[in-house]
Protein backbone atom coordinates (compact mmCIF):
# COMPACT_ATOMS: atom_id res chain seq x y z
CA UNK A 1 0.00 0.00 0.00
CA UNK A 2 0.84 3.63 -0.76
CA UNK A 3 1.02 4.07 3.33
CA UNK A 4 0.10 7.92 2.38
CA UNK A 5 -0.85 10.00 5.72
CA UNK A 6 -4.23 9.83 6.44
CA UNK A 7 -5.94 11.48 9.55
CA UNK A 8 -8.24 9.25 11.31
CA UNK A 9 -11.03 10.49 13.06
CA UNK A 10 -14.05 9.30 14.13
CA UNK A 11 -16.15 11.65 12.46
CA UNK A 12 -15.70 11.57 8.72
CA UNK A 13 -18.18 11.52 5.69
CA UNK A 14 -21.37 10.50 6.27
CA UNK A 15 -21.98 6.94 4.76
CA UNK A 16 -25.78 6.73 5.75
CA UNK A 17 -26.33 9.35 3.09
CA UNK A 18 -24.34 7.81 0.40
CA UNK A 19 -25.57 5.26 -2.45
CA UNK A 20 -23.40 2.08 -3.39
CA UNK A 21 -21.95 2.23 -6.90
CA UNK A 22 -22.85 -0.84 -8.44
CA UNK A 23 -21.49 0.08 -11.54
CA UNK A 24 -18.04 0.42 -9.85
CA UNK A 25 -15.38 -1.26 -11.92
CA UNK A 26 -13.37 -1.67 -8.89
CA UNK A 27 -11.26 -5.40 -8.68
CA UNK A 28 -12.71 -6.15 -11.99
CA UNK A 29 -9.89 -8.25 -12.89
CA UNK A 30 -10.15 -10.34 -9.64
CA UNK A 31 -13.52 -10.73 -9.95
CA UNK A 32 -13.72 -11.74 -13.70
CA UNK A 33 -11.29 -14.66 -12.29
CA UNK A 34 -13.14 -15.73 -9.82
CA UNK A 35 -16.47 -15.65 -12.42
CA UNK A 36 -14.49 -17.61 -14.74
CA UNK A 37 -13.16 -19.91 -12.06
CA UNK A 38 -16.95 -20.54 -10.99
CA UNK A 39 -18.41 -21.03 -13.86
CA UNK A 40 -15.32 -24.08 -14.51
CA UNK A 41 -16.29 -25.63 -11.35
CA UNK A 42 -19.97 -25.72 -12.25
CA UNK A 43 -21.24 -22.99 -9.78
CA UNK A 44 -23.71 -21.00 -10.51
CA UNK A 45 -22.92 -17.84 -9.29
CA UNK A 46 -25.78 -14.79 -7.92
CA UNK A 47 -25.07 -11.39 -8.92
CA UNK A 48 -25.04 -10.45 -5.09
CA UNK A 49 -22.46 -12.67 -4.42
CA UNK A 50 -20.36 -10.92 -7.16
CA UNK A 51 -21.67 -8.21 -5.67
CA UNK A 52 -19.99 -9.09 -2.14
CA UNK A 53 -16.57 -10.04 -3.60
CA UNK A 54 -16.36 -6.45 -4.98
CA UNK A 55 -17.32 -5.50 -1.59
CA UNK A 56 -15.08 -8.03 0.00
CA UNK A 57 -12.45 -7.17 -1.62
CA UNK A 58 -12.50 -3.59 -1.04
CA UNK A 59 -12.88 -4.44 2.49
CA UNK A 60 -9.62 -6.22 2.66
CA UNK A 61 -7.46 -3.33 0.88
CA UNK A 62 -9.09 -0.98 3.33
CA UNK A 63 -8.27 -3.30 6.63
CA UNK A 64 -4.50 -3.55 4.85
CA UNK A 65 -4.76 0.23 4.58
CA UNK A 66 -5.48 0.98 8.14
CA UNK A 67 -2.53 -1.58 9.30
CA UNK A 68 -0.11 0.55 7.30
CA UNK A 69 -0.92 3.49 9.58
CA UNK A 70 -2.32 2.06 12.94
CA UNK A 71 -0.60 -1.21 13.46
CA UNK A 72 -2.30 -1.04 17.77
CA UNK A 73 -5.57 -1.01 16.63
CA UNK A 74 -7.76 -0.48 13.72
CA UNK A 75 -11.07 -1.68 14.85
CA UNK A 76 -12.07 1.62 16.19
CA UNK A 77 -11.80 2.61 12.38
CA UNK A 78 -13.75 -0.40 11.08
CA UNK A 79 -16.49 0.49 13.72
CA UNK A 80 -16.61 4.12 12.32
CA UNK A 81 -17.30 2.69 8.80
CA UNK A 82 -19.80 0.63 9.69
CA UNK A 83 -21.66 2.76 12.02
CA UNK A 84 -21.73 5.01 8.96
CA UNK A 85 -19.47 7.87 10.10
CA UNK A 86 -16.69 6.62 7.85
CA UNK A 87 -13.45 7.80 7.71
CA UNK A 88 -12.26 11.17 6.08
CA UNK A 89 -9.43 10.78 3.18
CA UNK A 90 -10.46 7.10 2.03
CA UNK A 91 -12.46 5.94 -0.73
CA UNK A 92 -16.05 6.51 -0.06
CA UNK A 93 -17.48 3.73 -1.84
CA UNK A 94 -15.04 0.73 -0.62
CA UNK A 95 -16.17 1.80 2.53
CA UNK A 96 -19.50 1.98 1.93
CA UNK A 97 -20.12 -1.34 -0.19
CA UNK A 98 -17.60 -2.95 2.52
CA UNK A 99 -20.53 -1.70 5.43
CA UNK A 100 -23.43 -2.56 3.73
CA UNK A 101 -22.13 -5.72 3.42
CA UNK A 102 -21.09 -6.29 6.88
CA UNK A 103 -24.91 -5.43 7.75
CA UNK A 104 -26.48 -7.74 5.40
CA UNK A 105 -24.82 -10.63 7.53
CA UNK A 106 -26.78 -12.37 9.96
CA UNK A 107 -25.79 -12.07 13.49
CA UNK A 108 -23.57 -15.02 13.89
CA UNK A 109 -21.87 -14.06 10.75
CA UNK A 110 -21.35 -10.51 11.66
CA UNK A 111 -19.92 -11.62 14.86
CA UNK A 112 -17.49 -13.93 13.04
CA UNK A 113 -16.03 -11.30 10.58
CA UNK A 114 -15.60 -8.84 13.06
CA UNK A 115 -13.74 -11.15 15.65
CA UNK A 116 -11.41 -12.29 12.92
CA UNK A 117 -11.12 -8.42 11.68
CA UNK A 118 -9.65 -7.94 15.03
CA UNK A 119 -7.44 -10.07 15.45
CA UNK A 120 -5.27 -8.70 11.92
CA UNK A 121 -3.55 -6.21 13.99
CA UNK A 122 -2.22 -9.06 16.28
CA UNK A 123 -0.76 -10.85 12.66
CA UNK A 124 0.59 -7.61 11.85
CA UNK A 125 2.11 -7.74 14.81
CA UNK A 126 3.52 -11.00 15.33
CA UNK A 127 5.13 -10.21 11.13
CA UNK A 128 6.77 -7.32 12.51
CA UNK A 129 8.24 -9.11 15.56
CA UNK A 130 8.79 -12.62 13.51
CA UNK A 131 13.12 -13.26 13.59
CA UNK A 132 12.82 -16.25 11.08
CA UNK A 133 11.22 -17.36 7.90
CA UNK A 134 8.90 -19.40 8.75
CA UNK A 135 7.12 -17.44 11.65
CA UNK A 136 7.05 -15.04 9.28
CA UNK A 137 5.61 -17.86 6.30
CA UNK A 138 3.19 -18.72 9.16
CA UNK A 139 1.71 -15.34 9.84
CA UNK A 140 1.41 -14.83 6.21
CA UNK A 141 -0.14 -17.84 5.28
CA UNK A 142 -2.62 -17.10 8.44
CA UNK A 143 -3.82 -13.18 6.81
CA UNK A 144 -4.05 -15.98 3.16
CA UNK A 145 -6.31 -17.84 4.40
CA UNK A 146 -8.65 -15.16 6.07
CA UNK A 147 -9.21 -13.47 2.92
CA UNK A 148 -9.78 -16.67 1.62
CA UNK A 149 -12.41 -17.68 4.69
CA UNK A 150 -14.05 -14.46 3.61
CA UNK A 151 -14.02 -14.15 0.16
CA UNK A 152 -15.07 -18.05 -0.02
CA UNK A 153 -19.03 -18.68 -1.56
CA UNK A 154 -21.34 -20.38 1.28
CA UNK A 155 -21.70 -24.65 0.43
CA UNK A 156 -25.33 -24.09 1.86
CA UNK A 157 -27.41 -23.80 -1.18
CA UNK A 158 -30.11 -25.56 -3.60
CA UNK A 159 -27.17 -26.33 -6.18
CA UNK A 160 -25.35 -28.48 -3.69
CA UNK A 161 -22.22 -27.89 -1.98
CA UNK A 162 -19.38 -30.09 -3.88
CA UNK A 163 -18.88 -27.44 -6.98
CA UNK A 164 -18.93 -24.38 -4.56
CA UNK A 165 -16.18 -26.03 -1.84
CA UNK A 166 -14.05 -27.31 -5.04
CA UNK A 167 -14.13 -23.50 -5.78
CA UNK A 168 -13.30 -22.30 -2.05
CA UNK A 169 -10.38 -24.94 -2.24
CA UNK A 170 -8.92 -23.10 -5.32
CA UNK A 171 -9.15 -19.92 -3.66
CA UNK A 172 -7.55 -20.62 -0.39
CA UNK A 173 -4.79 -22.28 -3.10
CA UNK A 174 -4.05 -19.06 -4.60
CA UNK A 175 -4.87 -17.14 -1.72
CA UNK A 176 -1.77 -18.48 0.04
CA UNK A 177 0.52 -18.28 -3.20
CA UNK A 178 -0.52 -15.05 -3.56
CA UNK A 179 0.69 -13.63 -0.20
CA UNK A 180 4.00 -15.86 -0.44
CA UNK A 181 4.62 -14.53 -3.92
CA UNK A 182 4.24 -11.34 -2.40
CA UNK A 183 6.25 -11.60 0.94
CA UNK A 184 9.03 -13.00 -1.14
CA UNK A 185 8.67 -9.62 -3.50
CA UNK A 186 8.50 -7.07 -0.62
CA UNK A 187 11.10 -9.04 1.95
CA UNK A 188 13.70 -6.01 1.11
CA UNK A 189 10.83 -3.31 1.64
CA UNK A 190 9.20 -4.74 4.72
CA UNK A 191 12.17 -4.95 6.64
CA UNK A 192 13.28 -1.63 5.66
CA UNK A 193 9.95 0.06 7.26
CA UNK A 194 9.80 -2.58 9.95
CA UNK A 195 6.49 -4.45 9.20
CA UNK A 196 8.85 -7.59 9.00
CA UNK A 197 11.50 -8.55 11.70
CA UNK A 198 12.83 -11.27 9.25
CA UNK A 199 16.48 -9.72 7.22
CA UNK A 200 16.22 -10.99 3.68
CA UNK A 201 19.53 -13.03 3.71
CA UNK A 202 19.89 -15.83 0.90
CA UNK A 203 19.08 -18.23 3.55
CA UNK A 204 15.53 -16.54 4.32
CA UNK A 205 14.74 -15.81 0.85
CA UNK A 206 15.32 -19.04 0.05
CA UNK A 207 12.87 -20.67 2.63
CA UNK A 208 10.43 -17.91 1.51
CA UNK A 209 10.81 -19.07 -2.06
CA UNK A 210 10.57 -22.83 -1.36
CA UNK A 211 7.32 -22.36 0.70
CA UNK A 212 6.41 -19.71 -2.46
CA UNK A 213 6.75 -23.01 -5.04
CA UNK A 214 5.13 -25.10 -2.52
CA UNK A 215 1.93 -23.68 -2.44
CA UNK A 216 2.14 -22.67 -6.27
CA UNK A 217 2.22 -26.85 -6.71
CA UNK A 218 -1.09 -27.42 -4.40
CA UNK A 219 -2.86 -24.28 -6.09
CA UNK A 220 -2.23 -25.26 -9.58
CA UNK A 221 -3.14 -29.05 -8.65
CA UNK A 222 -6.40 -27.59 -7.92
CA UNK A 223 -6.89 -25.15 -11.02
CA UNK A 224 -8.40 -26.31 -14.70
CA UNK A 225 -5.94 -25.97 -17.01
CA UNK A 226 -7.71 -22.83 -19.28
CA UNK A 227 -7.63 -21.42 -15.86
CA UNK A 228 -3.96 -21.00 -15.70
CA UNK A 229 -3.19 -18.47 -17.38
CA UNK A 230 -5.47 -16.03 -16.14
CA UNK A 231 -4.57 -16.68 -12.33
CA UNK A 232 -0.99 -15.85 -13.57
CA UNK A 233 -1.94 -12.72 -15.17
CA UNK A 234 -3.90 -11.59 -12.39
CA UNK A 235 -1.37 -12.47 -10.04
CA UNK A 236 1.35 -10.85 -12.02
CA UNK A 237 -0.88 -7.78 -12.22
CA UNK A 238 -1.04 -6.82 -8.74
CA UNK A 239 1.93 -8.61 -7.03
CA UNK A 240 4.78 -8.50 -9.93
CA UNK A 241 3.43 -4.76 -11.23
CA UNK A 242 2.24 -3.39 -8.46
CA UNK A 243 -1.37 -2.67 -9.26
CA UNK A 244 -2.83 -2.29 -6.06
CA UNK A 245 -5.95 0.40 -5.68
CA UNK A 246 -5.06 3.28 -3.77
CA UNK A 247 -7.26 3.74 -1.00
CA UNK A 248 -6.68 7.56 -1.07
CA UNK A 249 -7.81 7.92 -4.44
CA UNK A 250 -11.17 9.76 -4.06
CA UNK A 251 -11.66 9.53 -7.81
CA UNK A 252 -10.88 5.69 -7.94
CA UNK A 253 -13.85 4.05 -9.90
Amino acid sequence: MSGAEVTLTPVGANLLLLEENFEGTSFSGSRYLFRSAAEAFGVELSEQEDNDWRALLGGAYLVDHLIDIDKTDIMPHLTSVISGRGIPGLHLDTQVCFRNYILRQNESRYDDIMQRLGGVSRLAQRQAEAKTAHELIEVRLEEADLLAYLLALQTNTQEGAEPRERFNLWLRGWSRCGYLLDTFVDMDLDYENGDSGVRPTASSRATVAGAAVKESVTAIKNTPLRLIGKCALVGARYIMLDKKPDMTDLERP
